[in-house]
């Protein structure tokens, strides 16, 4: 098979695998992140003609379709309250928002990109016989493609750096082997002055890409082509000064990121209209309204960002972009100024955004793999002074095509369940590499923060598949293993769950990377559905980002967790985490003070009954926590089968109660529409545990209750005790 034919089939298979994706994703109709803000910066360029946020902004920005596009990112200016990103993307996506519309800024990507894949293969014959699958490596085997639908700068980013670099350098590597049309033109002096300006506006887009443009300009200062090296750096400076004018012009300030901004959606309101005084206050001037970069001083962070730089689920070079790997690999070869050049711009971007920017280096959560290499990614391919041949570009492939179809398994196995930019992470080869524990957001994760009594505990779900409550989640037995990460600052393994579930009988798995346990539960309720685990050590140890105690290093554990039920019937289970502690035992010590009972009642009516109690416990009660206490009640009636007891619902006690201290408090009593004599007795009941009453041997207080029928015309009001 020639080079040509295999690029062209791998080709193909990539567009199939993507559009699977897309359709899986519904890429075109999702919107996602910072897609909001560049969408209408372009449609208020393109309406408006102007970049200040207006009541016309604010009615259109509600009317839109999709939650992603009212998510916006302003700053306060000299010219009042204007957009806050880079203005390079909306301005030239602003044309094809008119004629096109939303769809229009994937319109102008797809023909910057067009554009730069054309002129890098124009460039890469000069380079061997191979330049078609080199070029089609280059694209398909990494996460180039899926920005073409993405509504920001990234896809367009790209475009200006590759094919800048391609302008800038395309006379170094000599003339066009085979005579075409194009042979030469790369050659000519005014294509330097281009590379230039995308350089530049490259540059202007995301400043550390200022390194890209440095190192082609060093490339040519080594090759002693000093005319060209002139002409490139002119490029540079025109669009420099051509961006900084627009935005001063259409912003009133010169640097988006050094004013004060925030974001807005309509649940915090806009800074226009109705509710603009409140907004507005995020617009304070405050320092942390204004984007800051710092060096982060633990350097495990940095190590731990570093090693998922390479390998991270979520961003790891090695399965979003292998053929750069490659690239890399074939670069220092052989390396001449041109490759060392490309190579330390790589490097030195790397570098900025690990340091500067451990918790976020690869731009946000709302990214397939690492977006801000992205730019980057065409000086490996710039770097090669000769091309693979097409068993060097196997491993990519292999690994590429492995990847692709995880993430269609991926996205097929959550198209219910979860529409964000990862919907691809969950399955296949990405279940198999290290969820990046020190980033700030990914998105589509589910974070609970439990602050128990002995210290902080801190459950983060990787995968969508769980329910997460307030202090519990929920797991589904027709549900794939639900990924948590558990962290703590203990030293120890210990942990303990609570397992609720109505099933008659279900099992409890617990998996890490060195230990699995499975626990049959038969109607697991109260102590029965406690289960204890030693967990494997951790592997990974450092601070987290979010935690006030900066320097105190975590202990972070991965744990796959899931129910089945023997006979594969579907089933749910209630789970709490507990920690380290067992279960208190002296906190159902109480005295009952006093309690007023109702002894009549109207079926289908509400009752109001009144307890006073004392704690005499050690622990506090609780009904805002993980093993929370409650106020409730039972009805009892004889039926054939014998006595049935049906359980109230929860009240919530109104006040926590401390050791010593009196609880007083009402609690509504529901009575059967049916009329009949019950029993009914209220007690305490700490929740997935038990009942008071099972502990010290009788409930708060009892009464015999007579439920009547009531005349329909005359209905008997609420019973009081």
């Amino acid at each position: 098979m020639s080079s040509r034919t295999l690029a062209l089939a791998l080709t193909a298979l990539t567009l199939a695998g993507f559009g699977a994706l897309m359709g899986l994703r519904e890429s075109f109709s999702w919107v996602t992140g910072d897609e909001g803000t560049y969408m209408a910066m372009a449609e208020s360029l393109a309406r408006d003609g102007d970049l200040t946020f207006s009541s016309s902004d604010r009615e259109r920005i509600e009317a839109a379709p999709t939650d992603g596009e009212r998510n916006l990112i302003l700053q306060r200016t000299s010219l009042g309250i204007t957009y806050s990103k880079p203005v390079i993307y909306g301005v030239m996506a602003s044309p094809f928002v008119w004629v096109a519309g939303r769809y229009g800024p994937i319109l102008l990507n797809l023909l910057a990109m067009g554009a730069a894949l054309w002129l890098t293969l124009v460039y890469l014959r000069r380079l061997g016989e191979t330049s078609l699958l080199t070029l089609a490596t280059f694209a398909g085997a990494s996460a180039l493609l899926p920005y073409l639908a993405w509504r920001m700068s990234d896809a367009l980013l790209v475009s200006c750096t590759l094919a800048g670099l391609v302008l800038s350098l395309a006379s170094l590597r000599g003339p066009d082997r085979r005579w075409l049309p194009t042979a030469h033109f790369l050659d000519a002096n005014w294509t330097t002055l281009a590379g230039g300006l995308l350089l530049g506006m490259a540059a202007a887009m995301r400043y550390p890409n200022a390194l890209l443009a440095v190192a082609a300009l060093a490339a040519l200062v080594a090759h002693r082509r000093w005319h060209r090296a002139a002409r490139l750096l002119a490029g540079i400076a025109i669009a420099a000064a051509v961006s900084l004018g627009l935005t001063i012009a259409l912003t009133g300030a010169a640097d988006p990121y050094r004013t004060p901004r925030a974001t807005f959606n309509p649940a915090v309101g806009y800074p226009d209209g109705p509710d603009s005084a409140v907004a507005a206050e995020q617009l304070g001037g405050t320092e942390l309204a204004t984007v800051r970069l710092r060096t982060d001083p633990r350097p495990r962070v940095i190590a731990y960002s570093t090693l998922y730089y390479f390998v991270g689920r979520h961003t790891g070079l090695l399965i979003y972009f292998p053929a750069a790997i490659v690239f890399l690999l074939l670069a220092l070869r052989r390396p001449d100024p041109v490759a060392i050049a490309m190579v330390a711009s790589v490097v030195g971007i790397s570098i900025f955004y690990l340091v500067l920017l451990p918790h976020n280096y690869f731009g946000g959560g709302a990214a397939i793999g690492n977006r801000y290499f992205l730019a980057a990614y065409p000086a490996l391919l710039i770097a090669l002074r000769e091309l693979p041949k097409p068993r060097w570009l196997l491993v990519p492939w292999l690994i590429a095509i492995c990847v692709l179809g995880s993430a269609v398994a991926s996205a097929w196995q959550t198209r219910t369940v979860d529409r964000t930019s990862q919907a691809h992470a969950y399955a296949g080869i990405f279940r198999l590499l290290p969820f990046e524990s020190t980033l700030q957001s990914i998105e589509g994760s589910q974070e609970r923060f439990w602050l128990h009594d002995w210290d902080w505990e801190m459950l983060h779900f990787n995968d969508p598949f769980s329910r997460v409550a307030r202090f519990s989640f929920f797991l589904d037995a027709d549900s794939p293993p639900a990924e948590v990460e558990i962290a703590n600052t203990r030293t120890d393994g210990l942990m303990r769950f609570l397992v609720l579930s109505d099933a008659p009988e279900i099992e409890f798995e617990y998996r890490d990377w060195r230990h699995s346990e499975t626990f049959r539960l038969e109607r697991p309720v109260g102590a029965r559905g406690l289960v204890e685990i030693d967990a494997s050590p951790a592997w990974r140890r450092h601070p987290f980002w979010f935690h006030w105690r900066l320097h105190d290093l975590f202990e972070a554990r991965l744990a796959r967790l899931s129910i089945r039920t023997p006979d594969g019937s579907p089933a749910t289970a209630e789970v709490r985490y507990l920690g380290p502690a067992a279960i208190p035992e002296d906190i159902y010590a109480r005295t009952v003070l006093g309690s007023e009972l109702p002894t009549l009642a109207g079926a289908g009516t509400t009752s109001v009954a009144t307890v006073t109690v004392r704690n005499d416990s050690s622990e506090v009660w609780k009904s805002d926590r993980v093993l929370a206490v409650f106020l409730s009640y039972k009805l009892f009636h004889r039926t054939d089968q014998g006595v049935r007891v049906t359980e109230g619902g929860r009240t919530s006690l109104p006040a926590p109660v401390p050791p010593g201290g009196v609880l007083e408090s009402e609690i509504e009593i529901r009575w059967p529409v049916g009329p009949r004599r019950y029993g009914l007795s209220v007690d305490l009941v700490h929740e997935g545990i038990s009942w008071f009453e099972e502990r010290v041997g009788s409930p708060l207080a009892r009464s015999e209750v007579e439920v009547v029928s009531l005349p329909k015309a005359e209905p008997l009001p609420e019973s009081r005790p």
